[in-house]
């Protein structure tokens, strides 16, 4: 489900967007000590998210971000966005499907996908296949 509040939110248990997947809209948020953001994904690239239209301040300590649910391994889920400012980052992390890291970016918080290193070493092969092929035509 989605729910939405103009108010500042001031967590200091836990809160989770939506009844199963959803997004909730709050103000200005603040994780207080021993705090959890509970994000639920699934395999069908979906997420939670928290829509954060102010400030988010994760400064506190002992604050967690806990996932549920499997990941597809190629959606990058973007599971929280916010307008002003982020302060800090989650202190703890439960779930994190293997091959994804936790990115905090400006304007979201992303569970995004690691590529794999063949990945990478195939996109560097054709850049320099592509160099070679340039170069050698140019010799021409």
């Amino acid at each position: 489900g989605t729910g939405s509040t103009a108010s500042a939110l001031a967590v200091s248990g836990n809160v989770a967007p939506g009844g199963s997947i959803g997004d909730l809209t709050v103000g200005d948020t603040t994780f207080g000590d021993g705090s959890v953001l509970e994000i639920e994904i699934d395999n069908l690239g979906n997420s939670d998210t928290l829509i954060d239209v102010g400030d988010l301040d994760l400064s506190s300590t002992l604050d967690t971000l806990a996932i549920t649910g499997t990941a597809d391994n190629v959606t990058s889920y973007v599971i929280s966005t916010y307008t002003g400012s982020l302060t800090g980052h989650f202190n703890s992390v439960t779930g994190l499907p293997t091959g994804y890291s936790v990115q905090y970016n400006a304007g979201d918080i992303t569970l995004a996908v690691i590529p794999e290193p063949s990945t990478i070493v195939m996109g560097l092969m054709g850049v320099l296949g592509l160099g070679w092929f340039g170069w050698r035509r140019r010799r021409k």
